[in-house]
């Protein structure tokens, strides 16, 4: 879902799932035929592996919860949660698909038009040139038999909310689209097309045998519910537009998709070196677990994700306050893990503070709302390291 710093919470935000029952890690593949494989796989896991219990109160610390899944997660005896592509091969029962087999997919759904069909298949093979080696085969999957609704302005709001102006059911798997939508002539047209496709990357639901088999990005997480929701819609954003990013610049387009939140992450990601093409194969406790990599003896990740989805909300709402303490450690996070990788000690004061302006410069890339960017605080983290590190103007 798309828009012009507009937003509207997804329906499937709905979607009810089942607390974590039991968790395992790097069980293979598997080969044989599915009951007995998923069996094989279930006998594998190490007896020490204890359930993850879901969170009961707002704090949530992965260190304290080393039974996290990697591969997928039993919930129930047949609903399987799928967190990695590792699964992949035995859902699909194949190997990734090359562009020509996807260019295939595409010309075989009667519901994408000629002109649209050619518009997906340029549009692929310029992600891939970008994204070497993409994971094709949940793209596929939805491409197969997904839906292109072209409906009006206000019957798109009624599905979506009053901001929407473009937006992909999940569950249905349908995009819909403006009908006097203008890709050709009008950025923000071409923008939100990429987008809504690019949502088809990483969700499905498929029932294969006595096993249902669920992927999604973000995730549910006991009593906190849904979390990562804010942080998937960003990567959305991030995984359509980086390819053409100096093109949308040049063409003066700085707000490409929610800035506050995009420009945060994009800090956030450039620095733990994770791609939005990784939100395609993987959910999001891979980008939880880079996070935690670089910055977790600061701040846990899983409260990074949970300030991403409240501050969205709230921005949304127009609900959003100055001066509130977790948005203050929001930044905080944000100054300290961009130094990380463009900081260190044998720079000069003039060096660290132009570093500073860089970034700030980076956070508000196309908001409308500075006073929502904390860039005091921004230059709080960077004097600190400063003095901490004895270096002095």
């Amino acid at each position: 879902m798309v828009n012009h710093m507009k937003r509207s919470i997804c329906a499937m935000l709905m979607l009810c799932i089942s607390v974590f029952t039991l968790s395992a890690c790097s069980l293979g593949e598997g080969t044989a035929d599915e009951s007995q494989s998923i069996a094989e796989m279930f006998a594998q896991m190490d007896e020490d592996i204890s359930p993850i219990e879901p969170a009961s109160s707002g704090e949530y610390n992965s260190k304290e919860n080393a039974a996290r899944p990697c591969d997928f997660t039993f919930e129930g005896d047949t609903y399987i949660k799928v967190n990695s592509n590792v699964m992949f091969d035995q859902i699909f029962g194949r190997g990734n698909y090359t562009l020509e087999e996807l260019y295939s997919v595409i010309d075989k759904n009667k519901s994408i038009p000629k002109e649209y069909k050619d518009f997906f298949k340029k549009y692929f093979k310029e992600l891939t040139d970008y994204y070497p080696d993409l994971e094709l085969r949940v793209f596929a999957y939805n491409l197969k038999d997904v839906e292109m609704q072209f409906i009006s302005e206000y019957d798109i709001h009624q599905n979506g909310g009053e901001n929407v102006y473009a937006m992909y059911d999940y569950e249905n798997n349908v995009i819909m689209l403006r009908d006097t939508l203008d890709y050709q002539n009008e950025y923000w047209d071409l923008i939100s097309l990429r987008h809504e496709i690019a949502h088809m990357r990483n969700y499905f639901q498929i029932e294969k045998g006595e096993y249902k088999y669920t992927y999604r990005f973000y995730v549910f997480c006991g009593e906190e519910g849904s979390v990562g929701a804010t942080v998937d819609e960003v990567l959305t954003v991030m995984f359509s537009t980086d390819p053409y990013y100096e093109e949308y610049i040049n063409a003066g387009i700085e707000n490409m998709g929610y800035p506050l939140a995009t420009n945060e992450l994009r800090v956030i990601v450039d620095a733990i070196d994770y791609s939005p093409a990784d939100s395609v194969s993987h959910n999001m406790y891979l980008l939880e677990d880079r996070m935690n990599d670089v910055m977790g003896d600061k701040l846990d990740s899983h409260i990074i994700m949970k300030t991403f989805d409240r501050q969205q909300r709230e921005n949304i709402n127009q609900e959003i306050q100055q001066n509130d303490p977790e948005y203050e450690a929001l930044f905080d996070y944000i100054a300290c893990i961009y130094m990380t990788k463009y900081v260190n000690e044998s720079m000069s004061y003039a060096e660290i503070m132009d570093r500073c302006e860089v970034l700030k410069d980076k956070l508000l890339t196309g908001v409308h709302n500075p006073e929502y960017v904390y860039t005091d605080v921004v230059d709080s983290a960077f004097s600190k390291y400063c003095e901490e590190h004895g270096i002095t103007d």
